[in-house]
């Protein structure tokens, strides 16, 4: 399965930041983990997406903190940080997509 076909799938999976009994899928690299598990697909296709994140994340763990320390301060707005986090999953789609993958 191609990156950008898993992270298209998973983009209805997110948590949308409002309701807490449902949070579990709030980080995108753990989403793409509990699907790729679920659905019985290689580690590769984790690793391969993940690695992608780590780099446009460079020293930062999480796209919160990222977003931190270019001066986008969410405030604890978790469906506004969601809602960023599900257009950072578009641009990648787009990105996978333009190298065939």
């Amino acid at each position: 399965m191609k990156s950008s076909e898993i992270l298209q799938a998973i983009k209805p999976l997110l948590w949308d930041g409002i309701n807490e009994d449902d949070d579990d899928n709030q980080f995108i690299c753990l989403t793409i983990y509990a699907y790729c598990i679920a659905n019985k697909l290689p580690i590769s296709n984790h690793k391969s997406i993940t690695e992608h994140i780590h780099k446009l994340l460079g020293d930062y763990f999480t796209f919160e903190d990222w977003l931190i320390s270019q001066g986008i301060d969410i405030e604890f707005n978790y469906p506004k940080l969601m809602e960023t986090r599900q257009l950072w999953i578009d641009d990648m789609i787009k990105h996978f997509k333009s190298i065939g993958d």
